[in-house]
């Protein structure tokens, strides 16, 4: 019987070096991107849930044809909402007709933030402030209303951090939804 020499063992144990070196970068590399994909899905799920947000208001405007209830703003836009409906009241029927009772819903993007207020129908629509209520923090914001169609859509991109560019530890996400507002008066 031969004995291992010292070169063998010395052999040996760099090829065992090299191959615990090989999957431990491997195991790091997997774990990285389970990491991002991560940070992915939750900046999906944050992001539709500002979407979504936006869109249940959207569904509530109220307005006709040559006043369609939306109404752009500074960094922002608006949705008059009937008040009665909202408040649920047995004894408080909608009033479609009657626009001195309604809100304006209003999101304002300031600083990265979505910010959202509700605004009186005597004081109007306009932007939100940035000590208003935070929906989320926001890249940027493309509304669209089609009166012919009678659609608001909403497009939001969002990154991780809004304030630094997209790259793999900053993933960047778009979301996108539409309404179509059944408070919409048509044949008025």
């Amino acid at each position: 019987m031969r004995a291992i020499t010292l070169t063998e063992l010395l052999i040996s144990i760099i090829i065992i070096g090299i191959i615990m070196i090989g999957v431990i970068s491997s195991d790091s590399a997997v774990r990285k991107n389970a990491q991002n994909q991560n940070a992915s899905t939750l900046l999906t799920l944050n992001t539709r849930a500002v979407v979504n947000a936006i869109i249940n208001n959207a569904s509530l405007i109220s307005g006709y044809r040559n006043d369609q209830g939306y109404s752009p703003t500074a960094n922002g836009f608006c949705f008059r909402r009937d008040f009665n409906i909202t408040t649920n009241a047995p004894n408080d029927p909608p009033t479609p007709a009657d626009y001195s009772d309604d809100q304006w819903m209003c999101y304002t993007v300031v600083a990265s933030n979505l910010r959202s207020c509700v605004k009186t129908a005597a004081s109007g629509p306009s932007s939100c402030l940035s000590s208003d209520t935070l929906v989320g923090a926001v890249v940027s914001v493309t509304p669209a209303f089609d009166a012919t169609a009678n659609v608001f859509s909403v497009t939001i991109v969002n990154r991780a951090d809004p304030s630094q560019p997209k790259s793999i530890s900053n993933p960047e996400v778009t979301v996108s939804a539409r309404a179509s507002p059944p408070g919409q008066s048509q044949g008025l």
